[in-house]
């Protein structure tokens, strides 16, 4: 079990983990679903699949700037059809001209304007844009590319002499990135090894925790208290966050296998509770986890308003069919404030992972980051909370939960009122010093 929880770990990493080198890459990776040597993305006749194109500027010099970037786009439009686009996400490296998608092979160039002349500073990962695609009924699984992305031309500018140069050279490791997608395989192939897998991680969390009396937890960084197994010896308490660690990854594998499975029960959301251009507060609600996997998958969300967005949310359960303990897991992706009273373009985007219970089986999971907000200016304070009720007499069966996401608008103070208010701080303490 120790091996394949290692190998599990490192395919993950090598999956997930961003180069060192200057690249160019797209997330979903894809997994490896079957024996061929490319990543696959399984999919339904209908669905929708985004990819969201990043560069790294890792090689670059320290007074260097990305100023021209050029790549193309394939894709089999017998199994993807476009379902449009959005460039320049991060409004930092407009796209030249206006791409049309509806054919493969098409060239996506960037560059410099008036209004964003210096491009892309050295050693920096940065999000250009997002491609949408609906696969087709000729999905099939062949072996073959049905998105590929790859590097054709990219220009560096040198601050100072003014001086221009090809650095096609650093991008050849990493110059081409693509993935499969294909129907979705007979759940046999998958679920029933999925199944045994995190049946046998909870039942040795379950033994690690059998012989420890029954205390309340302490609330630990705003998370809720809850009855726990406690007293647990330290190499054995290491061994059960290794656990819940490998249910999380196992669930993100799983999970982006099948995106929305037919057994899915209905969720309530997303609720815009409030919606103005300075606050926002987004709810989600389940009931009881019922079955023993099941995800709920939220896509290009835009607020009723249109203040705010997402790109991905991804809802993942496990019923107590598995072991005592339900299980759940939310993934939220490219989270944005698209406009704030002082600015017109979109903030810096917002990408969560909660799950419950935690790794100190803990039926509470929270996560808060302040993220700039480019143009006038002003910080965008996010905050995303998992809670879930058990059952009366349970200790690990969720009688329903709810995802609660929050986010506030604060603007950056003035460089003269922060030179005032520290004047004024200093001349308080100087009068009492003489005092």
């Amino acid at each position: 079990m120790r091996k394949l929880a290692i190998a599990v770990l490192l395919f993950v990493l090598a999956n997930a983990a961003p180069s060192a080198a200057a690249s160019l890459t797209f997330i979903p990776r894809g997994t490896m679903v079957d024996s061929d040597a490319i990543l696959d993305i399984v999919m339904a006749p209908g669905q929708q699949v985004s990819f969201t194109i990043m560069v790294n500027t890792a090689g670059l010099e320290n007074f260097e700037r990305l100023i021209a970037f050029s790549y193309v786009i394939d894709y089999d439009g017998s199994e993807l059809q476009s379902a449009g686009a959005a460039f320049d996400i991060e409004r930092m490296f407009p796209v030249i001209g206006a791409p049309d998608l509806s054919a493969s092979g098409v060239i996506i160039s960037h560059g410099t304007s008036a209004t964003q002349p210096l491009g892309l500073p050295p050693n920096e990962t940065h999000t250009l844009d997002i491609i949408r695609f609906t696969a087709q009924p000729g999905l099939v699984n062949n072996g073959n590319s049905d998105f590929s992305i790859t590097v054709v031309a990219a220009t560096a500018f040198e601050l100072g002499s003014g001086a221009q140069r090809s650095v096609l050279n650093l991008f050849l490791d990493n110059r081409q990135q693509m993935v499969e997608v294909q129907p979705i395989p007979e759940p046999a192939t998958w679920l029933l090894a999925a199944f045994g897998f995190v049946a046998t991680l909870m039942r040795k969390g379950k033994a690690m925790t059998a012989r420890a009396p029954l205390v309340p937890l302490q609330l630990r960084h705003s998370r809720s208290a809850l009855m726990c197994r406690a007293a647990v010896p330290a190499e054995q308490r290491r061994r059960k966050v290794s656990t819940q660690s490998m249910v999380a990854m196992l669930w993100t594998l799983v999970s982006s296998l099948v995106a929305q499975p037919a057994f899915a029960d209905p969720i309530t959301g997303p609720i815009w509770d409030t919606d103005t251009i300075d606050q926002l507060v987004l709810k989600f609600h389940h009931g009881a986890v019922d079955e023993l996997v099941d995800s709920h998958v939220f896509r290009s969300e835009v607020s009723p308003m249109g203040f705010w967005e997402f790109e991905n949310l991804t809802i993942g359960e496990f019923g107590s069919g598995i072991s005592d303990f339900d299980a759940v897991t939310v993934t939220g992706r490219l989270f944005r404030h698209v406009r704030g009273p002082e600015e017109s373009s979109k903030g810096d985007p917002f990408t969560f992972f909660l799950m419950i219970p935690t790794t100190d089986f803990l039926f509470s999971d929270s996560l808060s980051e302040d993220v700039s907000h480019p143009g006038q200016g002003h910080v965008d304070r996010w905050n995303a909370v998992l809670d879930a009720t058990l059952q009366p007499g349970s200790r690990g069966e969720i009688k329903n939960y709810q995802l609660t996401i929050t986010a506030t608008h604060n603007p950056v103070p003035e460089p003269a009122t922060i030179i005032m208010v520290g004047v004024g701080l200093a001349c308080v303490r100087r009068r009492l010093r003489y005092r």
